[in-house]
């Protein structure tokens, strides 16, 4: 069998690369057991992607977010004023994003073999019984990828002794604003959705922290942390993983490119993995519709990542934000200011394009 671009690994971002190749007239392969999604996770998608999922034909609905605001010592507010977009992000339901890619994916016809290679050999996939010979091989199978084992590719990680609290939660007082606490614990974010009162959480704690969540509860422990929300009627989908950061050294070797996790994964508390997959696949796309060397994908995307990765480990290694008056008062009279804002806004569009 021949197929020209196949993708192995069927979750979110293989998905969305077999419809841009689709859209492109491309025609895809998936390889892969249908994945497990997670019903508390959100995701806050950069205005420019948006639109990249329109042209896809991906009408999303999402809360679409003007304000955010930093808890240090003070508050500090980061305004949409300021930004050459109409928005800062938009928050989009995990789910909701399935269950429109996947309609697209039907809509476009696209080959799923459900099912796990049982071999990758000189670029060949072997699939049940029968091998596989594309021209390019996707991996998109995961931070543990299958395929990109069977490359010489390497992968540095840092463990940073941090778990990730991921939930859904119902309140009483109304929240419309996209709000992220750096505590002495970690950093804990509070995401809008369309119904003011349910409202995503994603706490990046450290152990000693988690170790209280474990052995009180997670509503006691997140109540401290939340007035602003009101009393918490109900907490659902409550789930937690530890923090690992890693990125491939190189992004392809001969036939076969790494996208999604299996490429890169960071930590949670700018919300910009996403985005930067995203970024990578337009990428991806490019370089093989257009027939570049392999090498030109490392060489488009690296520095966004390396940047990304950087600035995601000096906040979540910084210990005492929260308490550091000194700085604090800085901040405070330097992020209100418009040349600020924008140099932050301008430095976030760098990352996740």
């Amino acid at each position: 069998m021949t197929h020209p671009n196949t993708i192995i690994g069927a979750g979110l971002v293989g998905q969305l690369m077999a419809i841009n190749l689709a859209q492109h007239g491309a025609k895809p392969l998936l390889i892969g057991p249908p994945p497990k999604f997670l019903k508390s996770m959100v995701l806050a998608i950069h205005p420019s992607h948006m639109h990249f999922f329109q042209q896809l034909g991906l009408d999303i609905p999402s809360k679409a977010i003007k304000k955010m605001v930093l808890q240090t010592h003070h508050n500090l507010q980061i305004d949409q004023k300021y930004s050459k977009h109409a928005h800062l992000c938009h928050i989009v339901h995990y789910g909701t994003l399935v269950h429109h890619i996947e309609n697209k994916r039907r809509l476009h016809q696209i080959a799923w073999l459900k099912e796990q290679p049982k071999a990758l050999n000189q670029g060949r996939i072997k699939i049940g019984d029968a091998w596989i010979e594309p021209e390019n091989i996707i991996a998109c199978d995961g931070s543990h990828s299958w395929t990109r084992s069977h490359t010489p590719i390497l992968v540095q990680r840092e463990q940073y002794d941090q778990y990730a609290h991921i939930a859904m939660i119902s309140h009483t007082a109304a929240h419309e604003i996209a709000y992220q606490a750096f505590l002495p614990q970690g950093t804990l974010a509070l995401l809008p959705t369309n119904n003011p009162y349910l409202t995503a959480v994603i706490w990046s704690c450290d152990t000693q922290q988690h170790v209280k969540i474990k052995t009180d509860s997670f509503k006691n422990q997140l109540s401290a942390y939340t007035h602003k929300l009101g009393k918490i009627i109900k907490i659902e989908h409550h789930h937690n993983m530890p923090i690992v950061a890693s990125l491939a050294e190189t992004y392809a070797h001969q036939n076969i490119f790494l996208l999604g996790n299996a490429l890169h994964t960071i930590h949670p508390l700018a919300g910009i993995g996403f985005n930067l997959a995203i970024s990578d696949c337009q990428t991806l796309t490019d370089t093989i519709l257009n027939r570049l060397p392999p090498e030109t994908y490392t060489k488009k995307r690296k520095a966004q990542h390396l940047k990304a990765h950087y600035l995601t480990r000096c906040i979540a290694k910084t210990r005492g934000l929260h308490q550091d008056k000194g700085l604090n008062k800085i901040l405070k009279g330097l992020l209100p200011l418009q040349t600020c804002q924008q140099i932050i806004l301008e430095q976030i569009d760098a990352i996740c394009l």
